[in-house]
């Protein structure tokens, strides 16, 4: 079922199955909205309540003039205080799992389990700030679709992207959805985030990182030395992904899950 909210005084869509079941929160990635986890949540909901909103500035949600991920984590609480939700599990993809560490950070009462796909704790380096400001340039000049049209293939392993073509093809039609101001204020508040890293280390609750070994924006390098660090965490390599093996590799995820 799908609803809109006025949550912290903007609008925000939210997607929620409404079930019995143990509430399983999605956060989505930077281009894509909450329809990208729709043939994922079929595979889930015989286990799950699957509530998956879109996030500030993306999709048909409203945005703050910086979209900080501990903004965004309060949507999310406030949405799940309105439905007397108190215990949940979190999954975030990419930009989404930068959500999810600031929700956790924020609220870890509610959370009894993280999982964090394609994404990592680290604050962005300065080649990445200076490739944000890039983007944002290139958003205030009209040309949003062309960044979404640029990047959202390569979220993809090489040999999957004529499989996924379908996919690729409607997420970049969505970017058309987006505000440009909200995706730049999302661009803002990527760049602006802190480290979770600490906070990681020390974390009660169980915690998996899942990477793909094709992953174009998270190298392998860096995936295997993350996994090396969070000794605490459970960490999924898939084979054969990239930065989408919620889609690439479902059945795998699913398991983990």
């Amino acid at each position: 079922m799908n609803a809109f909210y006025m949550i912290e005084q903007i609008p925000v869509l939210v997607s929620d199955t409404k079930t019995g079941k143990m509430p399983l929160v999605l956060l989505h990635g930077y281009l894509e909205t909450h329809e990208i986890w729709d043939s994922f949540r079929v595979l889930l909901e015989d286990s799950f309540r699957t509530i998956a909103p879109d996030l500030p500035g993306h999709g048909l949600s409203g945005t703050f003039a910086v979209n900080h991920m501990e903004k965004q984590a309060d949507v999310i609480f406030e949405y799940l205080q309105k439905e007397k939700i108190t215990d949940i599990m979190m999954a975030g993809h990419s930009m989404g799992g930068y959500v999810a560490q600031a929700f956790c950070m924020k609220y870890p009462q509610m959370v009894k389990k993280l999982l964090l796909m394609h994404s990592l704790p680290f604050p962005d380096s300065s080649e990445k700030k200076v490739d944000r400001d890039r983007d944002i340039d290139l958003i205030r000049k009209g040309k949003l679709e062309e960044v979404a049209a640029r990047d959202i293939p390569l979220m993809y392993a090489p040999e999957n992207r004529v499989r996924m073509a379908s996919v690729i093809e409607n997420t970049i039609f969505m970017s058309r959805v987006h505000d440009p101001e909200g995706i730049e204020a999302s661009l803002k508040g990527m760049k602006e985030r802190p480290s979770y890293a600490d906070f990681l280390k020390t974390m009660s609750v169980p915690l998996h990182f899942i990477f793909g070994m094709q992953d174009h924006y998270i190298s392998v390098e860096k995936a295997q030395e993350t996994a090396s660090i969070f000794t605490n965490a459970k960490t999924l390599f898939l084979k054969n992904s990239g930065h989408n093996g919620f889609l690439e590799e479902p059945t795998e995820v699913v398991s983990l899950i």
